[in-house]
């Protein structure tokens, strides 16, 4: 994996950078920004971060994941957006600012969807995390890697690869993360932080959502559902729901899952469907049917209507493929 001079040259040329990632971060959309900030500071660049929607709390023991923020403004020489293909999913506050402030845009991602026209991209569909892509910025400026980027690289990783269990865990992930590993990154602390650290209302949710839970006559299709009313009884929001959607895989013989969430734009209700898959099930090309998208083996995309018509069809298209 070779970095493109186009990217080493904005980043090296500008002085001043907003960078910035996908709504709902996970481990790699924040782990990613946060361990590229340090290397940019480390250069002697101002960075700042800013992120659509709050950090979750089981993400706030990143370090530096203080320092991102939900105010836009300011005059960079370039805006980076990492883990995603177009400035629009980084919110749509982001997306008018960045087609509208005229400066240079830099795509650093590993999804499999057109990147944004007319910015400086790096899009590596092979890479497991984009976590893995600034690891190899750091060394093609022959950058020593200190603790708290060495962590968030790792978590990154970690997190796109399902605690290394995907089928993207590739000996190139392993051989990073023991990279990290030594350079100060904690694998219990990482993981107590994002998988033993939950509150009474996550459980109470996850109490529910299992209630949701079905398959499809074949057993090889299984979903969860939230709905608004689940959201407010339990006093959780959208980031409480962070990796329920596995739930459904768990289950023996299933080797697609589905998490259908109910999200609120200002009055409208909408759903948001997350999908998963194992092996050579492309569920990328499921959500592009409609009009999302994401890795080979996990994406998601957004519907209006109810969820028994979108599951239909998406039985469908998953039959199909």
């Amino acid at each position: 994996m070779k970095v493109p001079q186009e990217i080493t040259r904005l980043l090296d040329g500008g002085g001043s950078f907003l960078l910035t990632s996908h709504e709902s971060p996970d481990s790699d959309a924040l782990g990613s920004m946060l361990a590229l900030a340090s290397l940019l500071e480390s250069l002697g660049k101002k960075v700042s971060l800013y992120c659509s929607d709050n950090v979750p709390a089981f993400l706030r023991f990143l370090p530096g994941s203080e320092k991102i923020s939900s105010d836009l403004g300011g005059d960079f020489d370039a805006l980076v957006v990492l883990d995603c293909p177009v400035p629009s999913r980084a919110g749509s506050r982001f997306g008018e600012y960045a087609a509208s402030c005229g400066t240079e845009i830099a795509i650093i991602d590993h999804h499999k969807e057109q990147p944004s026209p007319g910015a400086v991209k790096w899009v590596e569909t092979s890479a497991p995390a984009t976590g893995i892509m600034v690891y190899e910025i750091f060394k093609a400026f022959d950058a020593q890697i200190p603790p708290a980027a060495a962590t968030c690289i790792y978590a990154a990783i970690s997190g796109d690869t399902g605690s290394f269990r995907f089928s993207n865990a590739t000996p190139e992930c392993f051989r990073v993360a023991a990279e990290m590993v030594s350079l100060g990154a904690d694998p219990e602390k990482i993981s107590s932080a994002i998988y033993e650290n939950q509150s009474l209302e996550r459980m109470e949710l996850l109490a529910r959502v299992l209630a949701t839970l079905k398959t499809d006559k074949t057993g090889k299709v299984g979903w969860v559902r939230i709905d608004k009313e689940m959201f407010e009884s339990t006093r959780t929001t959208r980031e409480d729901s962070e990796g329920m959607v596995d739930l459904p895989m768990s289950v023996k013989g299933v080797c697609v899952a589905l998490l259908f969430r109910q999200e609120r734009d200002g009055d409208n209700l909408f759903w948001k469907a997350s999908i998963r898959s194992r092996g050579d099930i492309d569920v990328s090309e499921v959500a592009s049917m409609f009009g999302g998208g994401g890795h080979k083996n996990a994406a998601g995309f957004t519907f209006k209507c109810g969820t028994d018509e979108a599951l239909e069809k998406i039985l469908k298209a998953v039959d199909g493929g």
